[in-house]
């Protein structure tokens, strides 16, 4: 997963300001892609490369880290909201059991997902544009 940002500012603890471009159009597109509905946003990370602002650069997150989030960010609620269920309908049983421990899974998976992400931030990898 990559993506096209200009760098915007310089910071004196190594970290960069970066404004995400948009990408560039399928040929024949008229520009009534879902993905140009969502507004341009910036990202602020650390940098091994010296930059200079209004350089371009190439962000780029390894399929692992990116399949590793989203196992996180979607799979620990999903097993807690059905673990959940399984454990109101074998303790209090019938639909409303199942609900109860639906819903009380579902935050606990939440809650573990949000604490799993604070501990294990995905730095993405920075080269610049004419170097890939």
């Amino acid at each position: 997963m990559t993506a096209q940002a200009r760098v915007g500012r310089v910071h004196a603890d190594h970290t960069v300001q970066l404004d995400i471009l948009e990408p560039p159009r399928c040929g024949g597109c008229e520009g009534t892609c879902i993905w140009r509905w969502a507004p341009v946003s910036s990202l602020r990370v650390r940098s091994p490369l010296a930059l200079q602002p209004n350089e371009l650069v190439t962000i780029s997150i390894e399929r692992r880290h990116l399949l590793l989030g989203v196992l996180v960010l979607h799979g620990l609620p999903w097993a807690g909201l059905l673990a959940g269920a399984v454990a109101g309908v074998s303790s209090i049983g019938g639909d409303v059991g199942a609900l109860l421990g639906a819903v009380i899974g579902l935050a606990g998976g939440s809650i573990l997902a949000r604490r799993a992400q604070a501990r294990w931030r995905i730095a993405p990898a920075l080269a610049r544009a004419s170097e890939s």
